[in-house]
């Protein structure tokens, strides 16, 4: 055993709560009292009813589009599906064009 160990035994037999060793003070207490000790002093919070929806309390009127978003993801929904609209028409144009430009060629090439 180090001296250290000798020290702490010596004293936690003796019934002391702390004691010194090297000029430092320490205390008897083992890890497992300490980890007890704190976990008495801050117990678990009770746990959550099955039947007891996650996540804060949403008000009867709040639409979302998925059971995981809030209302805010309507908004975010609505802006993916007017810009991907707005690439579908844009595409749709770039393909009139070259076709437009293809029947000019074969036209000229005549």
């Amino acid at each position: 055993m180090s001296d250290f160990g000798s020290a702490f035994s010596k004293a936690r037999s003796a019934g002391r709560k702390t004691f010194s060793w090297n000029g430092k003070s320490y205390t008897t207490e083992t890890k497992e009292e300490a980890d007890k000790k704190a976990l008495a002093n801050h117990p678990a919070p009770p746990a959550r009813p099955k039947d007891e929806p996650e996540g804060p309390p949403q008000p009867p009127n709040a639409t979302h589009t998925s059971a995981k978003a809030g209302p805010a993801q309507a908004g975010v929904d609505q802006a993916n599906a007017t810009t991907s609209k707005s690439v579908s028409d844009a595409n749709d144009e770039v393909r009139k064009a070259k076709e437009k430009h293809a029947e000019a060629v074969k036209r000229l090439a005549r």
